[in-house]
């Protein structure tokens, strides 16, 4: 693993370049804001460096995200305290009960709980953001696929879980799509780009030019959803 130094706003950003045999230069931001990026073994550290300094913008964008959204602890979970669903804020209102449930109401996200405990609170928000997501996620997959049968692309096998670096991934080899849990945050307007994104995996494995030609054939539009994704998140 080599260590290399980007600046970004004035700051010095220590990054990781992990050497591997592939064709392809992959960036990823983590939630505890590390960089990593994982190069052909054939590129020299200037030809990395020149390459990384293109990508900047994105990784600011990246670590924007990470430190004002997703890295939410627990001790956010309070009366008061806003939350984000579909795109918009709520506020959370959190009332004692003898039954626990989850509900919104207006500009609320209520919270009936037996116990206010930071823990607790979190793991019903979690379970309650992913019951939301299967729901809505397999929604919005039927209506991008209305746009696709003519393509031989089926329904998929749908996962959902949550990731630290992606918002979705696709394994065309098992027609398996995976969606991160965190989608639920934002837009639909945003979740339908990634969701077509990954089902254009399904016929398209990788990010070719026959890809993003499929993908502008079927959501014309894709570059102002993306772009909507990143300024608000990534």
């Amino acid at each position: 693993m080599i260590v290399d130094y980007l600046e970004i706003d004035g700051l010095l950003r220590q990054y990781q370049i992990e050497l591997k045999k592939t064709k392809t230069i992959k960036y990823k931001v983590y939630p505890d804001l590390t960089i990593k990026v994982i190069v052909p073994e054939t590129l020299s550290l200037n030809e990395i460096q020149i390459k990384i300094g293109k990508r900047k913008n994105w990784i600011r964008k990246s670590l924007k995200f990470y430190s004002n959204h997703q890295n939410k602890t627990i001790s956010d979970y309070k009366s008061g305290s806003t939350i984000k669903y579909l795109g918009r804020q709520y506020r959370l209102k959190i009332i004692e009960s003898i039954d626990e449930n989850i509900k919104l109401t207006g500009k609320f996200l209520v919270l009936n709980v037996k116990s206010k405990d930071l823990r607790n609170l979190e793991n019903m928000i979690e379970k309650w953001y992913k019951s939301h997501a299967i729901e809505y996620f397999n929604k919005i997959i039927l209506k991008c696929l209305s746009k696709l049968n003519k393509y031989d692309i089926s329904q998929p096998n749908l996962h959902i879980r949550k990731m630290k670096s992606r918002w979705g991934s696709c394994i065309q080899t098992k027609n398996k799509v995976i969606l991160n849990s965190n989608l639920i945050i934002e837009s639909s307007h945003c979740i339908e780009y990634v969701i077509m994104h990954e089902l254009c995996h399904l016929k398209y494995p990788f990010h070719d030019n026959q890809f993003y030609t499929f993908l502008t054939i079927v959501m014309p539009d894709w570059k102002i959803r993306k772009n909507k994704l990143e300024n608000l998140t990534l």
